[in-house]
């Protein structure tokens, strides 16, 4: 279906390489060398064309540096100490970078970092080693004893059915927040982590370190346009079912 990153892909004029799942998962055996990339970036080179690889998700050490820059960003906004940044995470690279920027900064006095993980991945057998080998290529060494990436982060699981899937209770709480405060949080990223997030503090599965919370909200609305979301929304969310037109037959 035309719907979410792949209609705006074609908006853009992107030619689109369909990979099924399962030939996906067979040559994902490194996050950064991954032989499937490697093996369409020599076919297309052959053909003349100029190719850059990015591994999944972005998370190598050069896209992890957009979220370094972040934090010295907000180092310029902000007016009060930050003791939590909470943020949805996914191959890795956003969270790692918050952590080390935030380690790195001065402002920021060993703010906790929350990853809240939509994909399902475990913590030792994808998280760490992929956290670890971006602290490498970030030469994080030489800065810091810390090698193991959960001594700067506490990754926590916010997957719930499943990567991209949602439950009544989860819709509820996205149309909530976005009717009672104007904030649209997407189904995938960013409302699931904050969904997840205040759970795990209601029922104390996740320890703030304080009571100044700050949470990365990542975009991600393209993914509300599904329309199988669509339905569910219809289904899950009662007030949508009561929805009243008013027609103005005079202006």
């Amino acid at each position: 279906a035309l719907n979410g990153n792949y209609l705006v892909d074609l908006l853009m004029g992107a030619h689109i390489h369909m990979i099924k799942p399962q030939v996906y998962q067979q040559f994902d055996d490194n996050y950064q060398d991954n032989k499937l990339l490697l093996s369409l970036t020599q076919h297309l080179t052959s053909k003349g064309k100029k190719c850059y690889s990015l591994c999944c998700g972005g998370s190598n050490a050069i896209g992890t540096f957009g979220y370094i820059d972040m934090v010295g960003e907000l180092e310029q906004q902000l007016t009060c100490n930050i003791s939590d940044v909470v943020v949805a995470t996914a191959s890795g690279g956003t969270a790692i970078g918050i952590g080390v920027g935030t380690y790195l900064s001065n402002k920021f006095d060993r703010t906790k970092i929350h990853a809240m993980g939509t994909m399902g991945e475990s913590v030792q057998k994808y998280y760490k080693p992929v956290g670890d080998t971006l602290l490498r290529e970030l030469g994080f060494d030489r800065v810091s004893k810390i090698t193991d990436v959960t001594e700067l982060i506490d990754f926590h699981d916010a997957t719930g059915r499943g990567y991209s899937k949602n439950t009544p209770k989860e819709l509820q709480f996205f149309f909530d927040l976005s009717r009672t405060t104007g904030v649209l949080v997407d189904p995938v990223y960013s409302g699931k982590a904050l969904y997840y997030f205040l759970r795990g503090v209601q029922n104390g599965t996740i320890q703030p370190k304080g009571k100044n919370i700050l949470f990365v909200h990542t975009g991600g609305t393209f993914a509300y346009f599904d329309p199988k979301r669509v339905e569910m929304l219809n289904a899950s969310v009662p007030l949508l079912q009561q929805r009243e037109y008013e027609f103005v037959s005079k202006l």
